[in-house]
C-alpha cells in the first residue's frame, strides 16, 4: 500500500508490501456470540500475542474505559490461540477472551484499540475501522507513525501525560470517537 510506505529513506527499488498471510486459528473453534450486544458500540481491544507484560496494564485501562462509557462493550483477546475458547464478563460491558481471530471478529466491530502488530493493523484498513494504536514493542512504533501520517489510526502520544496511561488512553479515546459517545 503506497499511502503507508515512508516518505523517504529507502533506496528506490525497494518496494514495501505489507504483511501476508493471517491467523491459523479457525474462527469456529472461538465462538463468540456478538448478538447480546447489539446496543453497544462494539471495541476489541488487543496487545496481540507476544506481550504478556502488557495485559494486566491493557486491563486496567479497559475497565477504566468501561467505566466512562458505558454504550459501550469491550472485547479484550488475550491472544491464547491454540488454547480451548474462554470469555470472562469481567463487567457488565467488559468481556475477556482468550483469542479472537481478527479475520472474523473485526468486521463485526465499531472501534479497535490495539498495539499495532501488522496482522491487526492491516484487518482494521481492510474492513475500515477506526484503530487507536497503543505500541509497545519492536515494529509497532512504526506501524502508528504509519497510521497516524496515513490519517487512518490515532496513536497515543505519551508527552505531557507522564505514567498516567489511563487519562492518555481516555484523551485518544475521545478523540477517536468524538462527541457522538456519551461519557458519564
Amino acid at each position: 500500500m503506497k499511502e503507508l510506505e515512508l516518505k523517504s529513506g529507502f533506496p528506490e527499488h525497494y518496494l514495501w508490501v505489507g504483511p501476508f498471510g493471517s491467523s491459523i486459528e479457525r474462527a469456529e473453534n472461538y465462538p463468540l456470540d456478538l448478538s447480546p450486544y447489539a446496543g453497544y458500540k462494539k471495541v476489541l481491544v488487543s496487545c496481540g500475542t507476544q506481550l504478556a507484560w502488557a495485559k494486566d496494564n491493557l486491563l486496567y485501562q479497559t475497565q477504566q474505559l468501561a467505566e466512562a462509557h458505558p454504550d459501550c462493550h469491550f472485547f479484550v483477546t488475550l491472544g491464547f490461540g491454540g488454547q480451548d475458547f474462554q470469555c470472562e464478563e469481567l463487567m457488565d460491558n467488559v468481556s475477556v477472551v482468550s483469542y479472537l481471530p481478527y479475520k472474523e471478529y473485526i468486521p463485526q466491530m465499531d472501534y479497535v484499540i490495539h498495539h499495532g502488530g501488522a496482522g491487526i493493523f492491516y484487518q482494521c484498513i481492510i474492513y475500515g475501522k477506526p484503530a487507536l494504536i497503543l505500541p509497545h514493542d519492536y515494529d509497532q512504533y512504526d506501524y502508528a507513525v504509519r497510521g497516524l501520517e496515513a490519517g487512518i489510526a490515532l496513536t497515543a502520544k505519551t508527552r505531557g501525560y507522564g505514567s498516567d496511561w489511563t487519562r492518555l488512553l481516555m484523551s485518544c479515546w475521545l478523540e477517536m470517537t468524538g462527541p457522538d459517545l456519551k461519557q458519564t
